[in-house]
Protein backbone atom coordinates (compact mmCIF):
# COMPACT_ATOMS: atom_id res chain seq x y z
CA UNK A 1 0.00 0.00 0.00
CA UNK A 2 1.25 3.53 -0.81
CA UNK A 3 0.13 6.68 0.90
CA UNK A 4 1.20 10.34 -0.15
CA UNK A 5 1.74 12.32 2.96
CA UNK A 6 1.00 15.78 1.99
CA UNK A 7 2.80 17.37 5.58
CA UNK A 8 4.62 16.27 8.80
CA UNK A 9 1.52 16.20 10.65
CA UNK A 10 -0.38 13.50 8.15
CA UNK A 11 2.80 11.09 8.46
CA UNK A 12 2.85 11.78 12.30
CA UNK A 13 -0.80 10.96 12.43
CA UNK A 14 0.08 7.85 10.32
CA UNK A 15 2.49 6.50 12.56
CA UNK A 16 -0.43 7.05 15.69
CA UNK A 17 -2.79 4.50 13.53
CA UNK A 18 -0.01 2.09 13.43
CA UNK A 19 0.54 2.29 16.61
CA UNK A 20 -2.96 1.90 18.07
CA UNK A 21 -3.47 -0.57 15.07
CA UNK A 22 -0.63 -3.00 16.91
CA UNK A 23 -1.85 -2.27 20.19
CA UNK A 24 -5.20 -3.41 19.71
CA UNK A 25 -3.99 -7.07 18.28
CA UNK A 26 -2.35 -9.89 20.54
CA UNK A 27 1.07 -10.16 20.53
CA UNK A 28 2.82 -12.19 17.86
CA UNK A 29 3.11 -15.26 19.37
CA UNK A 30 7.01 -16.52 18.18
CA UNK A 31 9.23 -12.93 18.04
CA UNK A 32 8.71 -8.95 19.15
CA UNK A 33 6.73 -7.04 16.89
CA UNK A 34 9.61 -5.11 14.46
CA UNK A 35 8.13 -1.98 12.69
CA UNK A 36 11.50 -1.13 10.11
CA UNK A 37 11.70 1.80 8.61
CA UNK A 38 13.91 2.51 5.54
CA UNK A 39 14.25 5.51 3.21
CA UNK A 40 16.60 8.67 2.84
CA UNK A 41 17.68 11.01 4.92
CA UNK A 42 15.51 13.79 5.77
CA UNK A 43 12.19 11.48 4.52
CA UNK A 44 9.97 11.10 7.71
CA UNK A 45 11.78 7.97 9.33
CA UNK A 46 12.17 9.96 12.99
CA UNK A 47 9.26 12.34 12.73
CA UNK A 48 6.81 8.97 12.66
CA UNK A 49 9.37 6.99 14.84
CA UNK A 50 8.82 9.49 17.31
CA UNK A 51 4.62 9.88 17.28
CA UNK A 52 4.62 6.19 17.57
CA UNK A 53 6.39 6.11 20.54
CA UNK A 54 4.43 8.39 22.38
CA UNK A 55 0.89 6.76 21.07
CA UNK A 56 2.58 3.60 22.82
CA UNK A 57 2.95 5.12 25.95
CA UNK A 58 6.59 6.48 25.83
CA UNK A 59 6.25 10.28 27.48
CA UNK A 60 9.97 11.34 26.41
CA UNK A 61 11.11 13.03 23.10
CA UNK A 62 12.73 10.20 20.92
CA UNK A 63 16.46 11.37 20.34
CA UNK A 64 18.14 9.49 17.73
CA UNK A 65 19.64 6.79 19.02
CA UNK A 66 22.55 7.03 16.35
CA UNK A 67 25.87 6.69 18.94
CA UNK A 68 24.47 4.13 20.97
CA UNK A 69 22.64 2.01 18.38
CA UNK A 70 19.63 1.43 20.87
CA UNK A 71 17.53 2.56 23.32
CA UNK A 72 14.99 0.71 25.62
CA UNK A 73 11.61 2.27 26.44
CA UNK A 74 9.76 0.30 29.07
CA UNK A 75 6.01 0.37 28.29
CA UNK A 76 3.46 0.72 31.38
CA UNK A 77 0.26 -0.16 29.58
CA UNK A 78 -1.28 -2.89 27.40
CA UNK A 79 0.17 -5.99 26.18
CA UNK A 80 3.59 -4.92 25.53
CA UNK A 81 6.52 -4.57 27.91
CA UNK A 82 9.36 -2.73 25.82
CA UNK A 83 9.52 -0.70 23.21
CA UNK A 84 13.54 -0.29 21.64
CA UNK A 85 14.34 2.27 19.11
CA UNK A 86 17.07 1.22 17.03
CA UNK A 87 18.87 3.45 14.61
CA UNK A 88 21.08 1.31 12.08
CA UNK A 89 22.77 4.17 9.96
CA UNK A 90 25.97 3.59 10.89
CA UNK A 91 25.29 -0.10 10.23
CA UNK A 92 25.82 -2.32 6.79
CA UNK A 93 24.27 -4.94 5.60
CA UNK A 94 25.10 -7.18 8.89
CA UNK A 95 23.11 -10.47 10.20
CA UNK A 96 22.30 -11.98 13.38
CA UNK A 97 25.54 -12.52 14.78
CA UNK A 98 25.93 -8.76 15.07
CA UNK A 99 23.15 -8.57 17.18
CA UNK A 100 23.80 -10.99 19.45
CA UNK A 101 26.44 -9.96 22.19
CA UNK A 102 24.24 -7.13 22.45
CA UNK A 103 21.50 -9.15 23.44
CA UNK A 104 19.53 -8.19 20.93
CA UNK A 105 18.49 -11.82 19.71
CA UNK A 106 16.89 -12.62 23.00
CA UNK A 107 14.46 -9.32 22.78
CA UNK A 108 13.42 -9.95 19.02
CA UNK A 109 12.50 -13.17 20.41
CA UNK A 110 10.17 -11.94 22.95
CA UNK A 111 6.72 -11.24 21.54
CA UNK A 112 5.99 -8.45 24.38
CA UNK A 113 8.32 -6.44 23.01
CA UNK A 114 8.13 -3.63 20.18
CA UNK A 115 11.00 -2.83 17.63
CA UNK A 116 11.20 0.98 15.63
CA UNK A 117 14.27 0.51 13.47
CA UNK A 118 15.20 3.28 11.49
CA UNK A 119 17.51 2.46 8.58
CA UNK A 120 16.36 -1.18 8.88
CA UNK A 121 17.56 -1.59 5.19
CA UNK A 122 20.89 -2.13 6.84
CA UNK A 123 19.68 -5.20 9.09
CA UNK A 124 17.10 -6.54 6.86
CA UNK A 125 19.30 -10.17 6.90
CA UNK A 126 18.70 -10.05 10.83
CA UNK A 127 14.94 -8.95 10.77
CA UNK A 128 11.97 -11.30 11.22
CA UNK A 129 10.65 -11.89 7.45
CA UNK A 130 6.77 -10.68 8.99
CA UNK A 131 8.20 -7.27 10.21
CA UNK A 132 5.94 -4.50 9.47
CA UNK A 133 8.19 -2.02 6.44
CA UNK A 134 7.49 0.86 5.72
CA UNK A 135 9.46 2.81 2.69
CA UNK A 136 9.99 6.76 3.04
CA UNK A 137 10.64 8.38 -0.08
CA UNK A 138 10.99 12.00 -0.98
CA UNK A 139 8.13 13.49 -3.71
CA UNK A 140 8.64 15.94 -6.16
CA UNK A 141 7.01 18.54 -3.96
CA UNK A 142 9.37 19.38 -0.91
CA UNK A 143 6.47 19.17 1.90
CA UNK A 144 5.34 15.86 0.50
CA UNK A 145 6.71 12.23 1.57
CA UNK A 146 5.45 9.19 -0.22
CA UNK A 147 5.36 5.85 2.26
CA UNK A 148 4.73 2.32 0.93
CA UNK A 149 3.70 -0.22 3.32
CA UNK A 150 5.32 -3.59 2.47
CA UNK A 151 8.05 -5.43 1.07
Amino acid sequence: MRILSSSLRTTKALAVMLAEEIMRRPPNLSHATVIALQGPLGAGKTAFAGSFARAFGVRRNLPSPTFVFVRRYPLRRGRYRNLFHVDAYRVRNTTKKFLAPLGLIDDLGNPRNVFLIEWAEHLKRALPSKAVRITFRHSKHAHERILTFGK
